[in-house]
């Protein structure tokens, strides 16, 4: 166990910070390929249908290098992702929920904040303590 303290509004916010990123990220990416898709296919036909000259022939395998790493990098990152998309897009009708549930955790923390103890007593001494305590 660890010694942090948990917080329920950090975490409601993690959550929904994950139904919503998530799927956007995901999304984001497999768009991305098919744009480096779409990009090589034209790159390819360019070194197929041109002559060019040795400047021109490392210019083309840079930028045909780059667009390889890029593509890579999207299909990588949706690779280790995709179970945890896969798990987000089954259950993305818990977002509205969890949305209310952060605004319940936020009601009930101000409720908490705002709570004051009335004594039951007619006790001096405890009224004069209580009254201490709940003006901090």
């Amino acid at each position: 166990m660890t010694d942090q303290k948990f917080d329920p509004a950090v975490a409601i916010d993690a959550l929904i910070e994950i139904f919503t990123a998530v799927p956007q990220l995901y999304e984001e990416n497999d768009a991305e390929v098919e744009r480096r898709d779409y990009e090589h296919s034209d790159l390819t036909h360019v070194v197929e249908l041109l002559q060019f000259g040795g400047v021109q022939g490392y210019k083309l395998a840079m930028q045909i290098k780059e667009n390889r790493l890029r593509r890579r990098e999207a299909k990588d990152q949706n690779f280790i992702m995709k179970p945890l998309y896969e798990l987000v897009k089954q259950h993305q009708n818990w977002l509205p929920r969890l949305h209310k549930i952060r605004d319940e955790i936020q009601k009930n923390i101000r409720v908490n904040q705002e709570r004051r103890y009335r004594p039951r007593s007619d006790n001096e001494l405890v009224r004069s303590v209580i009254g201490q305590i709940n003006n901090r």
